[in-house]
């Protein structure tokens, strides 16, 4: 198999298991191991629990008489979508993004391996108590380098891959181990001891609810596209009447403007000036933290089809109580009434017209609804994406083509003809007459 993809088709697998306090852990190595090689198939949707993952796994890793190092990082927290969502998985162009060097030691790797779901807490202290050679607890990955490790024995080496938390997000956080996964691997490629590195966390990212204060001030729980969110800091505006209740929500809005990007506050936004129908919606969402001013007009309208759609919109910003408006073309969101719509990435660009000169509204996954809303929470999400993409067109009309064209020279072929009648050279050759004229 091409080292090349290897990263990716481990992290697609990855991505077919659903990880409750289970981590996932991966183990790649220099030389060919018994624990990467002729192990148990683990189906998916099912975890490994500490039992199997000792006997399976890691005692037929320290039964090699070879000497060899053990080195097992822990981080803190790390979940299937940490590794899925920062290395750019789904991208087959990607370098590895977040964990390029983890991309990098899986490549090169002799064999690996990927449990996606495992109760690892006990494997560092099990493989401490199987080895013959030493055993080393580090939380700075450069001071392995100097330490004095026997040659002879097999000897286990546990990183602590402790990192700080980053105001700019959890995608910086993950390139801080990865950084320091790279500084050991160096280190360890150094040494003339083959190596088996091992990869899990201490526990899996805590996911939480996110909740709706209606205007009775009931918390209900709501799921946006059935799932749970991970992050507090969202984009969120609920407006709620006798007639209506409308639902907007993104992970993340930026105004792209001339001199750079703009992002918008990440929490409940006011809906106040907001009203509705039977058949239309008019929601206002505005954020006014005093300095800063940020406001949203979308008219949403329900058409005979039962269609309902963003026809007209304006994104107003400013400063000290001055506001710029700029009107932003949202078309593009389009739904059937029992539906609500959901983009991973949509992009909201400047129709011109207004005062206030901003390129576009970037809103990363966008899931709204204004109409049908049941159980306070989002029906079936219809995504933007279709089923159709471009490039399943593209080969649908090409193929269409060479059909054609297929059929046709078939098509000509049979109706060629051969002649019937032909002259006997023994009998009478056929003249035709000719006039003098």
């Amino acid at each position: 198999m091409d080292k090349r993809n290897i990263f990716t088709i481990l992290l697609f697998q990855l991505t077919t298991i659903v990880i409750g306090k289970h981590v996932p852990v991966i183990g790649w190595s220099n030389s060919r191991t018994r624990l990467l090689e002729k192990t148990p198939t683990i189906p998916a949707g099912h975890f490994v629990n500490s039992d199997f993952l000792q006997k399976n796994y890691l005692d037929r890793l320290v039964a090699s008489t070879a000497p060899h190092n053990i080195c097992v990082f822990v981080i803190d927290k790390l979940s299937i979508d940490d590794i899925t969502k920062y290395s750019d998985a789904y991208n087959s162009d990607s370098t590895g993004n977040a964990l390029a060097n983890l991309r990098v030691a899986l490549e090169s790797s002799v064999s690996s391996i990927v449990l996606p779901s495992v109760d690892s807490s006990e494997l560092g202290s099990y493989l401490s108590s199987k080895v013959n050679g030493q055993v080393i607890e580090l939380s700075d990955p450069s001071s392995l380098k100097g330490k004095s490790l026997d040659a002879t024995k097999t000897n286990v080496i546990i990183f602590q891959l402790t990192t700080s938390p980053d105001t700019n997000g959890r995608e910086n956080e993950i390139r801080e181990a990865d950084k320091m996964i790279e500084v050991v691997m160096s280190e360890l490629n150094s040494m003339s001891t083959p190596y088996t590195a091992l990869l899990t966390a201490q526990q899996a990212p805590i996911k939480k609810k996110l909740t709706v204060n209606s205007k009775d001030s009931v918390k209900v729980s709501r799921h946006i596209l059935e799932s749970d969110i991970q992050d507090d800091k969202f984009f969120f505006a609920n407006y709620t009447e006798a007639a209506c209740k409308v639902f907007f929500y993104s992970e993340s809005v930026i105004a792209e403007t001339a001199d750079g990007k703009v992002s918008l506050p990440q929490e409940t936004w006011d809906t106040t000036g907001s009203n509705c129908t039977a058949e239309s919606v008019l929601l206002v969402m505005s954020n006014n933290n005093g300095t800063n001013s940020y406001k949203f007009e979308m008219e949403i309208q329900l058409d005979k089809y039962k269609f309902w759609n963003v026809n007209k919109a304006t994104f107003s910003m400013g400063t000290n109580g001055t506001q710029l408006k700029q009107a932003i073309d949202m078309t593009f969101v389009e739904t059937p009434e029992q539906f609500s719509y959901h983009c991973v990435q949509s992009e909201a660009k400047s129709t011109g017209s207004g005062d206030l000169k901003i390129k576009k509204v970037i809103f990363n996954d966008l899931q709204m609804q204004p109409f049908k809303i049941e159980n306070n929470q989002f029906s079936y999400p219809n995504d933007c994406i279709g089923f159709f993409s471009e490039g399943i067109w593209m080969g649908l009309v090409t193929g269409l083509i060479v059909i054609l064209i297929l059929a046709f020279g078939f098509g000509m072929l049979a109706s060629l003809s051969v002649m019937d009648k032909f002259d006997d050279p023994k009998g009478k050759t056929i003249t035709v007459a000719q006039s003098s004229e």
